[in-house]
């Protein structure tokens, strides 16, 4: 397959790397210095070889495709859409975003879309090279104008066998699945600064996720009991992760905070107080990170 990349953090050179191996893959970055560095050395992974692939300029537009993979972060989804726009109709476009706060941005494209997420751990460690930190699954699902057979094949098609890509039917119970844990991991991993088993271990932590995930739940509608259960489990397995909360934060980014517990506040008819709190603590350390950058 011809396979278009946009956005080469973690996630976008995670999947260059494995995809790579046996498809033509192009990656679509901001900057002219990680264009060149991946045209001339490739894409490295500690669990896949080095592999050759094409990189080109956002601001350049797009070549011939057979399926774009969208996986730059929430905030930046924006800016993109007016390109993904001038696509060829016919070509599907995968997002793989955290949150669910672009979902009503996608309606407006005549591309058939695609939503999905990814359960893998990823740590980028240079403009060329990512360490794959946790072995998970990429699930995606329709969410227009795409037939349930197509939907599989194109799973199927970007499926490698240490490296797979499944289908699921409904796209809102896929993404709320997730929505759910991050709501409640991402935040509190990232004000603590801690490993994803600091919501196991730490009594505190672990209560303060209850209360995020009894107020997310009331929101979406899901029972509290079992997605707590499906939270702890998660975060257990993946342990010895940092969340991409606590990665954006450290690397002084803006997060994805609004897209996440900003999603379920805007949802909710009422006010929620630790989701409230999460969402403007995360703002307050966005903000000295941002004062400190200027000092």
């Amino acid at each position: 397959m011809n396979i278009g990349i946009i956005g080469a953090g973690a996630i976008g050179l995670l999947i260059a790397a494995h995809l790579g191996r046996n498809n033509s893959v192009h990656l679509y970055v901001r900057r002219k210095e990680q264009r060149d560095i991946l045209n001339t050395h490739g894409v490295a992974c500690d669990r896949a070889e080095t592999v050759e692939v094409q990189a080109h300029l956002l601001s350049d537009g797009f070549l011939r495709h057979d399926v774009i993979l969208v996986t730059v972060k929430q905030q930046q989804v924006d800016e993109i859409l007016s390109s993904i726009k001038q696509l060829p109709a016919h070509v599907p476009v995968i997002f793989l975003q955290n949150g669910m706060g672009h979902l009503d941005k996608l309606s407006f494209l005549v591309n058939p879309v695609l939503v999905g997420t990814v359960e893998h751990g990823a740590l980028k460690l240079s403009d060329r090279a990512v360490k794959h930190t946790g072995l998970g699954t990429i699930t995606i699902a329709a969410y227009s104008d795409v037939e349930a057979a197509h939907l599989e094949r194109l799973a199927s098609w970007l499926s490698e066998p240490d490296f797979k890509v499944s289908s699921y039917q409904d796209y809102y119970e896929l993404l709320v699945k997730k929505l759910m844990v991050n709501t409640v991991i991402n935040p509190l991993t990232a004000l603590f600064r801690v490993r994803n088993h600091a919501l196991t271990s730490n009594p505190s932590i672990r209560t303060l996720g209850y209360e995020l995930c009894k107020e997310a739940a009331s929101v979406l509608d899901r029972s509290p009991e079992t997605e707590w259960e499906e939270i702890l489990r998660i975060a257990e397995n993946t342990g010895g992760n940092y969340s991409s909360m606590v990665k954006d934060l450290m690397e002084k980014r803006t997060t994805e905070i609004d897209a996440i517990n900003g999603y379920v506040a805007k949802k909710s008819q009422h006010k929620l107080p630790y989701h409230h709190f999460v969402i403007e603590a995360i703002h307050a350390l966005e903000f000295a990170n941002e004062r400190e950058g200027k000092v």
